[in-house]
This record gives structure tokens, sequence and C-alpha cells, in this order.
């Protein structure tokens, strides 16, 4: 079996090492046999979708996140029949919001590809943080990092459980989109690199598609893993030693009024 990938804007859209999810990709497909072609995409090449099993697409700056709308919109047609066939895309980052209605910069309205029913509102508080998800079919929590101004609004299908982090609006406990196979998250990281059960997931969905009688052999992510755990248990002292001193600062200041 041969997998293509077509990995789009690999030189503009691809802060915080977005990248890193092509190699964790390519590397667990070849684990199970699986030859693998990646295709790099950019402003200046033509886009053929039916090569392609799966189009990536990663962050960017936002100037170079409207060079690329401007070029997916030359293919408008064929990118929405192929989301909306089942061609497997995966979204990191701000480039999620080009899939939406528009983007909402104050006064600013920038229509997107419309794909989907979504729209993305800028707001003067850039979210940055450190993430924990849930995903429903993962045993494991997802691990991830944020920094965008985006909130995507009227997610109708979220992809995550919040655990720690922002959501697709505000207070909703919920991030990301997916339909289909298209699948987009602002979690960056890159997030499947940082999160080998959620890797396993994806490939193994990508490889089912196209043969539902694959037999998987079993996935070699032992040294991911163990970075993925050691990240989670630091993370949990952090977050008890921080609830523990704002325990005692609530103690403190209940003492004070007393007094």
């Amino acid at each position: 079996m041969k997998i293509t990938i077509g990995h789009l804007f690999y030189d503009i859209l691809n802060l915080y090492g977005e990248s890193g999810n092509i190699l964790a990709l390519k590397y667990a497909l070849e684990k199970q046999g699986i030859e693998v072609e990646i295709k790099e995409i950019s402003l200046n090449d033509e886009l053929y979708l039916g090569d392609l099993d799966l189009v990536y697409i990663g962050a960017g700056t936002e100037a170079n996140q409207l060079l690329a709308l401007d070029y997916l919109k030359k293919y408008l047609p064929a990118i929405s029949q192929a989301v909306l066939g089942g061609k497997f895309f995966l979204v990191t980052g701000n480039s999620v919001e080009l899939f939406g209605t528009h983007i909402q910069d104050g006064e600013n309205k920038v229509e997107t590809l419309g794909i989907f029913h979504y729209f993305t509102e800028r707001t003067k508080e850039r979210k940055v943080s450190e993430c924990v998800f849930k995903h429903k079919k993962v045993d494991d929590l997802i691990l991830g990092f944020e920094n965008h101004q985006g909130i995507l609004r009227k997610v109708s299908l979220p992809m995550f459980e919040i655990i720690k982090g922002y959501g697709a609006e505000k207070d909703s406990g919920v991030e990301g989109f997916k339909h289909n196979s298209f699948r987009g998250t602002y979690l960056l990281g890159p997030i499947l690199a940082r999160n080998p059960k959620l890797l396993e997931f994806f490939v193994k969905e990508l490889i089912s598609r196209k043969d539902k009688n694959f037999e998987f052999k079993p996935f070699d992510l032992e040294i991911p893993q163990a970075a993925h755990d050691k990240f989670m248990d630091k993370y949990t002292n952090l977050l008890a030693a921080l609830a523990e001193k704002e325990d005692k600062k609530n103690n403190k200041d209940k003492k004070d009024t007393k007094k």
C-alpha cells in the first residue's frame, strides 16, 4: 500500500515546528509497512487533490494565512468536494480559520472558504496556554500548546473536550472542529508528535479508509509515549502545587477577614 500526503504551504505555514506532524505520520505509516510519499505544495505549485490521501496544513502568521487563503480560493470547488466527500484533512493552528465562512477582525471582515458554517472572531486577547484536552476515542489525555487571537464561533462538531486551555467559544468546554475525515484544531505542539496514542488513532483511520481489512502491527511509540507521560507527570505536579498555594492563600484571606 502507498499513502500520499500533501503538505500544503510547508514553507510559509510552519510555525512551532508543525512539520513535525508530517514526520510523525511518515514514521508511523512506514512502521506499518506502508510506502509514504510526501508532496510539498505551495503558492507556485498546482494542486491536484485526487493524487492525495491526506492534506495537511499547519500554522502561520496572519499575513501568510491570507496568502494561503488566496491560493486555496482558486481551487475552492475541488477543495469543497474533497472535504465533503471524506478526504482526510488535518489542519492545525490558525489555518483552521480558513475553512469557515469568514474572519471578523473588528470592522474588518475577510471572507474565507465557506466550506463549513463556523466563523472566526478575532479578539484583543491573545490566547496563549499549554493545553490538556480529551478525545472521546483516544485512551490518553491530549497535550499541546496554543497561541492565537481567533475564537471559532458556531462550532457544531468539536474535536476535543477541554481539561485546560481555551475553547471554540468562551466557556464552551470544547475545542476544534471535525466533519467526516476533516480535523481542525488550534492545538500546536506538533500535536501528533506529542500525542502518540492520537497519532496511532489517526493513522489507523487513514489506513482503514484504503483497506478496511488491513492487519495492523503493534505501534512502536515507546519513546514518544515516555515523553508524553513525563510531561504529564510534571504538569500534574505543577497543577497540584498551584492548587495548594491557592488554597493556602484563600485560607489566609479568610483568617484575615475574621480578624
